[in-house]
C-alpha cells in the first residue's frame, strides 16, 4: 500500500523530515487464517521490502509458521533481481498476479481495503470529536491499531480470531476490555504522584494526551499515548481514558456536559478530585507517617472495589419519583461543598462562569466562596511557548514594565503579561508542600440516583460545572476549540481542507515557521499594550455576575494579491460568541459597487489614489463597557489570580466594529466630510473623498497638499496610521496602471491558491470556462471523490468572480448550486474552470482580469439578458429548477464594468418574453441605486463643467422586442397580464424625461450580458469578453 501523505514514525516527536517519514507499507496476509501483518516503510524499494519480509517471517517463526509461497503483484520491488534471488535462496515460491488482474491477488487487495477503511473511520471519528488535534500524519498508528483489532476480534460464528488460528492459541477475551477509542483524550497521572510524592495543591494532576492504541511488548493495560506538548509517543499505565470525548469540544455549544453519566463514570467515582479551601499546613504534611498514608490508601481502594460490586445489586427506590426530594440522597457522589455553599445551577452549563469575590477566613471559619468562582493561577507555566533562550524577543510590557534578554521574569513592582517559560523540576528535587484539607474523608453510600429520580433532579444537585471547565482551561487543556466549527456536533459533518494560511495557536506552535509566529504574537501583545488596551486586575475585583471572557489566537500568513508572502500576523481576539449581548452592534460595510465607483470616478477626474492602514484599528476606540478577559494563551501575568480589564475595544468583541465605525465617522464629519446618504461608508469633500471598509480606507484626492493636510488632521485626533502610498491593492485586488493610463484589476494570487488547492497548477489551460451544456444536479452520478474541499474552492471562485472576473460568473454560479451535495461531474466542472483560469495568469507580466479604460463621457449602460428554461431536460422534471430561467446583467460606467450578476430567477417564467422582462426588471433594481449614488457624488465633488450634471444619462439595452415593447409602451395584453405587478416598478422613471433614463433595442450579437447566462462557443465568448473586460 502507498500513501501520498507522509506518516510520522513511532519513535520520534513528529518533527522528522518528510524523507524519513513512512510513505507506505508492505502488507502480509496469511491465506489460512486471514492474519494480517503490516510493515511500514519510509522508502518503497526492494531492500526495504526484504527487511519487511524478514520482520514478518520472524513473527512467523515465533509461532511455528513457515511461509512457503508468496502471491504478489507486479510492482518493481517484487519483480527485481534482488527480491527474486532472495526468494530462490530460501526455496520459496514466488507467484504474480496478471497485469491488470488484481482479482488474482484479491486476498491481499481486500485486506488492504479492510484495514484502511477501519483506520479511516477511526481517524474521521476522532477528527469529528476533537478537530483541534486531528493530524492525518498519524495514519500509521491508525493502521497499526486497525490491524490489531482485525487480528484479535473473534469471528461471531466460530468464536476464533485470525490471531487464534495463526498462533494456535486463544487470546484472552477479557483483555479486549483494555481497548479504547482511537484518538480519544487520555489523562496521564503526573510522574511525581506516580512516584509516591506530592504536588502543590493547584498544579494539575495529569497531562492530556491522545490514545493511539496498545503499546507493543507491554501488557494490554499499557497504552501508547501521544503527548500534545512534546509530540513524543510513549507507553503509559496510570491513565484515565475519555472514550466519549466528554472532556473536549469544538464550540461553545458543545461544552463538556459535566453532569453526564460519562463524566460521572470517569471522574465521579472518587472524592479525591475535590480540593479544600484551607491554607496549606506544612507541618501537618511533614508529620504524616508513611504507614498512615499507605493504610488510608488501602482503605480507600478496598472501599471503592467493594462499592463497585455493591452497586450492581438492585435497589429499592427510597423516594417516589413524583415527590420533590428535600435533601441530597446519600448515594450521590461527593460534591465540593466543603469550600462553601454552591450556587444553584441550571441543568445546562453556561459557557463561562460568574466569578465571585473571595472573602477572607476569620476565626478559623471556612470561606463562603462559591465553587463556580474557582479560578486556577493563570501564571502556571506551560512548555508550549519557548524559553528566553529559544527566542530573543522583548517581552510585552504594561505600564512601563521592561524585561531583560536573560529571562522573561518581570520586575515585581510593575504588572505585565509575559510569554510563559518552561518549568522543569528535577526528579531529585523535593516535592512542593501540599495544602491539606480539614474535611474528613468518608466513603459515601452509592445508589443509581439517575434511574431513581430522573436526570433533571440529578443535575440540579450538582454545582456549576464551570468549576471543572476552569480547571482544564486554565492550564492549556482545550475545552473550546479556537477555530469555528459546527455548533451541533450531532450532525457529524467534518470540515475538509481549511485555509492553509490560517492557523490556531497550537497549529502555529507546531508549524515549521514557529519562531515567526512567536515573534508575531509577542509583537501583537506589545502593540496592544502600547495602545493601553487593558489593565491587569485581580480576579477578586471582578463584579459579581460579570463574565471573564476567554480569548483566542488567530495566526495568518498575509499575502499580496499576487500570492507573495507579506508578513506573519498574529491577532488576539476576544471570544465574542461567549459574550453577553450589549444591544445594537451593527456597523455598515461599504458595498463593492461603491468601491468601483470610487475607482472609476477618480480615473475620470484624473485624481490620485492611496490607502491608509490603521495600526490595530479596533483597539484605538475607547471601550465604554466593563469587559474582563482571560490572559492570552502562551502568556502569563505578573501576579497570580489576575485577569485583564479592557480599556479599549478589541478584535472579536461584539461591539468593536460599531465602536470603530462611530469613531471614524465622527472624526471624518468633524473634519468637514459629508457622509453619503446611500452608502454610509462613503465620505467626501469637494477636493477629496474616501471609502471605509472596516479598518481599510481608500482615498482619492485632487492634490498632494489636500492629502497631507487630511493625514495630519487624523494624527492630531489620535489616530495611529500608516500611509500606504499608491492605491495598488485593496481587499486582495491588485491595481496596476499601464503606460496608456488604463488600470488592470487582477487577482493572480487567489487564482494560484485555487490551482494549488485543486492540484491543477501544472495542468493544460482551457480557452472557455465551462461547457456549452448546463450543469445539472446529476442525482445518480458518481459521488464526489476529490481530496480538496468543494465548498472551499467554490467560495474562492465566488470571491474571484464577484470582484474582477465577469467572464467566469456563469460557470461559478453553476458550481455554487451544488456545494451541499457535490458529485464528480461537478468536480469536473470545477477543473474545467480552473484550467481556464490557469491560462489567464500572467507569466512575468500582468495577468488577465478586468481592464478599466473609461471614456470621456459620464454615463451608465446596462445590458441584461435571460436564458429561458435552460435546465430543461438536464435536471429531473419533478424539480422546479428544471424549468427556471436564468437572468443576468452588466452595468457599465463610462464603458467600464461596474456591477454584474447572474442568477436563477426565483419565479418560473412561462415564455422567453417573460424571462427577458423579468431579467430587465432585476437589472433596473441594481441600476437605479448606482445612478442615484453617482449623481450624489458628482454634486458634492469638484468636477469639470462637462461632468457637472444633475442627472446621469442611463441606458438599458434589451434584445427581446416583446420585453422592450412592454417596458417602453407599458401596455398590458392578454399574454402579459399575469406578470407580477412588482416587476413594473420602473415604469414611472422611464416616463419621466428629466431622469435621462431610456431602454433601447440591442442586437443579440451585441448583447454583452449574453455570456453571463449560458455557455457559448469560443469565438462568441471571446468577443463579448473583450467588450466587457477589455481583453
Amino acid at each position: 500500500m502507498i500513501c501520498s501523505q507522509p506518516g510520522r514514525r513511532f519513535n520520534t516527536r513528529g518533527k522528522e523530515s518528510d524523507k524519513s517519514k513512512f510513505k507506505g507499507a508492505c502488507v502480509f496476509v496469511d491465506h489460512a487464517s486471514a492474519y494480517i501483518d503490516v510493515q511500514f516503510q519510509s522508502v518503497l524499494t526492494s531492500h526495504a521490502t526484504l527487511e519487511s519480509k524478514a520482520n514478518f517471517e520472524a513473527i512467523c517463526r515465533d509461532v511455528g509458521v513457515v511461509p512457503q509461497k508468496y502471491v504478489m503483484d507486479n510492482a518493481k520491488y517484487f519483480t527485481s533481481k534482488e527480491f527474486s534471488a532472495h526468494m530462490s535462496d530460501f526455496r520459496q515460491i514466488q507467484a504474480f498476479a496478471g497485469v491488470g488482474a488484481h482479482h488474482q491477488n484479491a486476498i491481499a487487495e481486500r485486506s488492504i481495503q479492510t484495514i484502511t477503511s477501519i483506520a479511516r473511520a477511526m481517524m474521521i471519528h476522532a477528527a469529528l470529536h476533537w478537530p483541534e488535534v486531528a493530524d492525518s500524519s498519524l495514519w500509521p498508528m491508525a493502521i497499526k491499531q486497525a490491524t490489531w483489532l482485525w487480528n484479535h476480534m473473534p469471528n461471531p460464528s466460530t468464536g476464533l480470531s485470525p490471531a487464534d488460528i495463526f498462533t494456535r492459541s486463544r487470546y484472552p477475551l477479557e483483555k479486549l476490555h483494555d481497548v479504547h477509542v482511537f484518538g480519544c483524550p487520555a489523562y496521564v497521572l503526573e510522574k511525581t504522584l506516580a512516584n509516591g510524592k506530592k504536588l502543590p495543591c493547584w498544579k494539575p494532576r495529569s497531562t492530556q494526551c491522545i490514545y493511539l492504541g496498545r503499546a507493543d511488548e507491554y501488557a494490554s493495560s499499557v497504552y501508547s499515548l501521544l503527548n500534545l506538548q512534546s509530540g513524543s509517543i510513549t507507553p503509559q499505565y496510570h491513565v484515565v481514558m475519555d472514550d466519549w470525548f466528554a472532556t473536549v469540544s469544538s464550540s461553545a455549544a458543545a461544552l463538556p456536559d459535566f453532569n453526564s453519566p460519562e463524566w460521572i463514570e470517569m471522574f465521579g467515582k472518587s472524592e479525591l478530585q475535590y480540593f479544600g479551601d484551607d491554607e496549606l499546613d506544612t507541618s501537618a504534611v511533614s508529620a504524616l507517617n508513611d504507614s498512615i498514608v499507605e493504610a488510608r490508601h488501602r482503605e480507600a481502594t478496598t472501599s471503592a472495589i467493594l462499592e463497585r460490586f455493591a452497586s450492581a445489586k438492585p435497589r429499592t427506590p427510597l423516594i417516589s419519583s413524583t415527590d420533590e426530594p428535600t435533601s441530597s440522597p446519600s448515594g450521590l457522589p461527593p460534591m465540593p461543598t466543603s469550600v462553601g455553599s454552591p450556587a444553584a445551577s441550571n441543568s445546562s452549563p453556561a459557557p463561562t462562569s460568574s466569578l465571585r469575590e473571595n472573602s477572607a477566613d476569620t476565626d478559623g471559619e471556612k470561606s463562603s466562596v462559591a465553587v463556580a468562582s474557582f479560578e486556577p493561577n493563570v501564571s502556571f507555566e506551560t512548555n508550549i511557548f519557548p524559553t528566553s533562550a529559544n527566542i530573543e524577543a522583548k517581552s510585552p510590557q504594561i505600564d512601563g514594565y521592561s524585561s531583560s534578554t536573560s529571562g522573561l521574569e518581570p520586575k515585581p513592582s510593575k504588572p505585565s503579561i509575559r510569554p510563559s517559560k518552561v518549568s522543569k523540576q528535577s526528579s531529585s528535587d523535593p516535592p512542593s508542600a501540599l495544602r491539606r484539607s480539614n474535611r474528613r474523608s468518608k466513603q459515601p453510600e452509592r445508589m443509581n440516583i439517575q434511574s431513581t429520580y430522573g436526570k433533571s433532579y440529578y443535575t440540579s444537585l450538582i454545582p456549576s460545572p464551570i468549576h471543572f471547565h476552569h480547571l482544564f482551561a486554565a492550564y492549556g487543556v482545550p475545552c473550546i476549540d479556537d477555530s469555528p466549527s459546527l455548533s451541533n456536533g450531532g450532525i457529524f459533518v467534518s470540515k475538509k481542507n481549511k485555509d492553509p494560511d490560517l492557523f490556531s495557536y497550537h497549529e502555529a506552535m507546531r508549524h515549521p515557521d514557529r519562531e515567526q509566529w512567536i515573534k508575531s504574537a509577542v509583537k501583537e501583545i506589545e502593540e496592544l499594550e502600547s495602545h493601553g488596551v487593558w489593565e491587569e486586575v485581580p480576579l477578586s475585583s471582578v463584579p459579581k455576575g460579570a463574565k471573564v471572557v476567554p480569548c483566542t489566537w488567530v495566526f495568518r500568513i498575509k499575502r499580496a494579491p499576487d500570492g507573495t508572502v507579506k508578513k506573519y500576523k498574529g491577532r488576539i481576539c476576544l471570544r465574542g460568541d461567549l459574550m453577553e449581548s450589549v444591544g445594537d452592534v451593527f456597523a455598515p460595510v461599504v458595498a463593492y459597487p461603491t468601491i468601483r465607483c470610487f475607482l472609476l470616478l477618480s480615473l475620470l477626474l484624473g485624481w490620485e489614489t492611496c490607502s491608509i492602514d490603521f495600526s490595530n484599528a479596533f483597539c484605538q476606540s475607547d471601550n465604554p463597557y466593563n469587559t474582563f478577559m482571560k490572559v492570552p494563551l502562551g502568556f502569563t501575568t505578573s501576579k497570580p489570580n489576575c485577569c485583564l480589564r479592557l480599556k479599549k475595544s478589541l478584535y472579536g468583541a461584539t461591539y468593536s466594529p460599531k465602536l470603530w465605525y462611530e469613531m471614524c465617522s465622527n472624526a471624518f464629519i468633524e473634519l468637514g466630510f459629508e457622509r453619503s446618504k446611500y452608502d454610509h461608508c462613503l465620505f467626501y469633500k469637494s477636493d477629496i473623498f474616501l471609502v471605509l471598509y472596516v479598518d481599510d480606507t481608500g482615498i482619492a484626492y485632487k492634490n498632494k497638499q489636500v492629502l497631507d493636510e487630511f493625514i495630519q488632521q487624523l494624527r492630531d485626533k489620535g489616530f495611529q496610521l500608516t500611509l500606504e502610498g499608491t492605491f495598488t491593492e485593496f481587499l486582495g485586488i491588485q491595481y496596476h496602471k499601464d503606460l496608456q493610463g488604463n488600470i488592470h484589476l487582477t487577482q493572480d494570487g487567489l487564482i494560484k491558491k485555487i490551482l494549488e488547492t485543486t492540484g491543477l497548477s501544472d495542468s493544460a489551460p482551457n480557452k472557455v470556462p465551462c461547457r456549452r451544456e448546463p450543469l445539472g444536479i446529476d442525482a445518480d452520478g458518481e459521488p464526489f471523490s476529490e481530496s480538496w474541499s468543494y465548498p472551499s474552492v467554490a467560495g474562492m471562485l465566488l470571491y474571484l468572480s464577484t470582484n474582477t472576473r465577469t467572464d467566469i460568473v456563469f460557470a461559478v454560479s453553476q458550481i455554487c448550486r451544488f456545494t451541499h451535495n457535490p458529485k464528480q461531474s461537478h468536480a469536473k466542472a470545477v477543473k474545467i474552470l480552473c484550467r481556464y483560469l490557469k491560462g489567464t495568469i500572467g507569466k512575468g507580466t500582468i495577468g488577465k482580469g478586468t481592464i478599466i479604460k473609461p471614456t470621456n463621457k459620464l454615463r451608465l449602460d446596462c445590458f441584461c439578458d435571460a436564458d429561458f428554461a435552460g435546465l430543461y431536460n438536464y435536471e429531473p422534471h419533478i424539480l422546479a429548477s428544471s424549468v427556471k430561467s436564468r437572468g443576468a446583467y452588466v452595468i457599465k460606467l463610462s464603458g467600464c464594468p461596474l456591477v454584474w450578476k447572474t442568477q436563477l430567477m426565483p419565479s418560473i417564467c412561462l415564455s422567453t418574453a417573460e424571462a427577458e422582462y423579468y431579467s430587465l426588471s432585476l437589472a433596473m433594481r441594481a441600476l437605479l441605486p448606482v445612478k442615484t449614488l453617482l449623481e450624489e457624488m458628482v454634486s458634492k465633488l469638484s468636477v469639470p463643467k462637462g461632468m457637472a450634471v444633475s442627472k446621469i444619462v442611463s441606458t438599458a439595452h434589451e434584445d427581446n422586442s416583446a420585453a422592450l415593447s412592454l417596458a417602453v409602451d407599458q401596455r398590458l395584453t392578454n399574454r402579459t397580464r399575469h406578470y407580477l405587478v412588482r416587476w413594473h416598478f420602473f415604469w414611472s422613471i422611464i416616463n419621466d424625461k428629466e431622469n435621462k433614463m431610456e431602454i433601447v433595442y440591442c442586437p443579440t450579437k451585441e448583447q454583452e450580458a449574453d455570456y453571463l447566462t449560458k455557455g457559448l462557443d469560443r469565438i462568441t465568448f471571446e468577443y463579448l469578453r473583450s467588450k466587457v473586460q477589455g481583453w
